[in-house]
């Protein structure tokens, strides 16, 4: 390659050692610790940065200081449950365009109709819980 005066140029290629991905951040709350530390294994497994909380109000609060690009709750926890911290944040100007994926025990269908009337965007009963269909939930809400 010359320049307009017929000089060389010399050409610097730099190619990067290693991609930079970002990893998305999920936060799982649970009150158990066995499954929160469960659904975060599963989720750091395959790629995502994942933090936990113990209850809503802790969620919550680590939220307002670092949002997460989707939240994996239990429904049935102390201080603020599930739909409580479902509400308050699809309240909230900006954490309201967080995805909330409801992952419990109840799997009636008041309580999947009551977990969807308070935002939710997926709703997963314990009892159907499979590796897979977690991810594919997960996925399809973060594109």
């Amino acid at each position: 390659v010359a320049s307009a005066q017929g000089r060389p140029l010399k050409m610097q290629l730099t190619v990067p050692t290693q991609l930079e991905t970002k990893k998305r951040r999920i936060l799982v709350v649970d009150d158990s610790p066995l499954t929160r530390e469960l659904l975060a294994s599963l989720l750091d497994a395959v790629g995502f940065d994942v933090s936990t909380a113990a209850d809503g109000e802790d969620a919550y609060a680590q939220l307002l200081k670092a949002p997460a690009e989707l939240v994996v709750t239990d429904l049935e926890m102390p201080r603020l449950d599930g739909l409580g911290l479902t509400r308050r944040l699809k309240a909230h100007p900006t954490l309201n365009r967080v995805p909330v994926v409801i992952i419990t025990t109840r799997g009636s269908d008041s309580d999947k109709r009551q977990g969807m009337e308070a935002g939710a965007d997926a709703y997963i009963s314990k009892g159907d819980l499979v590796r897979q269909n977690v991810i594919d939930v997960v996925s399809r809400l973060l594109p």
